[in-house]
């Protein structure tokens, strides 16, 4: 089964087995946004991560680092803003 899903998402090109992931749920919780809104910001690029299944509500797997890069560039963002 393992294999398969790797075998799966290798095919897409997107799998770095060396990038630790975090789920969905996860990273929602840790940028404190709703599962929906997460999904959105990765559909529209803003987070990296791939579809474990080919299916289209199949589960996603993000990537640790672009969450939290998303996270900081929000953060620094919001600074901007209230020093102005």
């Amino acid at each position: 089964m393992l294999s398969t899903i790797i075998s799966y998402a290798s095919e897409e090109g997107d799998l770095q087995e060396n990038r630790p992931t975090m789920s969905v749920q996860e990273a929602a919780d840790y940028l404190g946004i709703s599962k929906p809104t997460l999904l959105r910001l990765w559909t529209q690029g803003l987070i990296e991560g791939y579809r474990v299944t080919p299916y289209r509500n199949g589960r996603v797997l993000l990537y640790r680092d672009t969450v939290e890069l998303f996270d900081r560039q929000r953060k620094n963002q919001a600074a901007k803003l209230s020093a102005t």
